[in-house]
């Protein structure tokens, strides 16, 4: 009989409004903390997508810097880019600058401003 008595006692302990009480603020403090991992987690998540990025992004830009060096060690490769960034040329040799026709221009501007026969006539008769 203390049995169920003892059982009954530990029974209405568990279920009083304190214990429950102390039990929610428990459950509350435990899914707080669980929210907030979970927001780590995602944020390190998103940080590390971000990194892989970049690495992907260095190490295209590492493989195209590698390329431009092993051009540029080359005798051919220099030659270019000192044609090309500083307008050199080699001895005995001419450079040829070809310019735009301009007077092909005017002519075209002035073809393009004759009227034909009847647009005369209609401007003779619009007036």
């Amino acid at each position: 009989m203390r049995e169920f008595s003892e059982k009954r006692r530990q029974k209405s302990l568990f279920y009083s409004y304190p214990v429950m009480i102390v039990f929610f603020v428990i459950l509350v403090i435990l899914l707080k903390a669980n929210i907030l991992m979970y927001m780590k987690v995602r944020a390190s998540a998103e940080r590390r997508e971000q990194i892989e990025l970049q690495l992907k992004e260095l190490n295209d830009r590492k493989q195209n810097l590698e390329s431009e060096v092993a051009r540029l060690n080359s005798k051919i490769g220099v030659e270019d880019e000192l044609r090309n960034r500083f307008n050199l040329m080699k001895e005995n040799e001419e450079m040829i600058i070809i310019l735009e026709d301009e007077k092909a221009d005017l002519d075209e501007t002035l073809v393009k401003n004759e009227k034909t026969f009847f647009q005369k006539i209609k401007g003779w008769f619009a007036d």
